[in-house]
Formats: structure tokens, C-alpha cells, sequence
């Protein structure tokens, strides 16, 4: 018999800060189409939430998380300042994502510690207000495994 084995690679050597679902998902997750706050940049692996029935970024205090958004917004698009429809995953609590930490430093002790989101696309392992997120394995100083807190989707 054959083994498959599975690579973990770190998102942060392709350059690419945000939230990545690696492992665990129990549903299929397709991206839903929802309108998007006119006027905002978002990047693939921002966490999202959702504003006056529109796709918004997440800050560090959000704490009813919408998803993880899977389409590239950027200021010079021409679609930028309207309310043009963008792709958000919906995030699974039972699933493990990649993320990047921009403030702090993670250790193989961060494993277990709820932390909060720094910013829509990082975590910082230096705040504990919020917990939206939980380290379950970690990569290096800046790159962790996380899951999402349940009680905040």
C-alpha cells in the first residue's frame, strides 16, 4: 500500500499574508457572491464581516465574522468604488487556516492560546480581547495554524 503524503508549505514564502483554509473542512465550502462595502480594498485571505448587508473588512475588534474573502479589490480597479459583488467563503469552525502574525512573535507555546485578529489578513499573539482565533500548530515566528472561535461566526 501507497501512503499519500501531504506538504504543508507556508503561504508566507509566497508572500501572501492572510487566512488560508489548509485542513478539516466538514462542509463544502463554495464562495458565496455577496455585494461588497463600495470603496474598499480587500486582498484573497482577508477575513470579512458584513456592514449594512455589504462585505466589509475585518478590524481587530470585529467579532461576527462573515468569512474569508476569495476576490482581489484594489483601488485602481474599475469596479473599486461601486458595490460590485465579491466572493467570500464562509469561514468553518471546524476547519484550520494558515495565518499570519503581524505583531508578535509565535512560539510553540502560542499552541492552545485564543488570540485576536490584528487586522483583516493577520493575528496578533500579543492581544486576548476578542479570541476570535485559537492556535492549533505552529510554522515559525510568523505564520501560525489557527482555528476560528465558533461562538463569533
Amino acid at each position: 500500500q501507497e501512503c499519500m503524503k501531504v506538504h504543508l508549505f507556508s503561504f508566507n514564502q509566497l508572500n501572501m499574508a492572510g487566512f488560508f483554509r489548509i485542513d478539516g473542512s466538514t462542509r463544502k465550502n463554495l464562495p458565496q457572491n455577496i455585494a461588497k462595502k463600495a470603496s474598499t480594498a480587500m486582498n484573497v485571505g482577508d477575513v470579512v464581516i458584513a456592514t449594512s448587508g455589504q462585505v466589509d473588512v475585518a478590524v481587530g475588534s470585529s467579532v461576527l465574522l462573515l468569512g474569508i474573502c476569495t476576490t482581489k479589490i484594489a483601488s485602481t480597479d474599475t469596479d473599486y468604488a461601486s458595490t460590485t459583488a465579491v466572493a467570500v467563503e464562509q469561514i468553518d469552525p471546524n476547519a484550520v487556516y494558515s495565518a499570519t502574525v503581524s505583531t508578535g512573535s509565535a512560539t510553540a507555546a502560542s499552541i492552545g492560546v485564543q488570540y485576536d485578529l490584528d487586522d483583516a489578513n493577520s493575528i496578533t499573539v500579543s492581544g486576548t480581547t476578542y479570541k476570535q482565533v485559537k492556535v492549533v500548530g505552529f510554522i515559525s515566528a510568523t505564520e501560525v495554524l489557527v482555528t476560528f472561535n465558533p461562538n463569533l461566526l
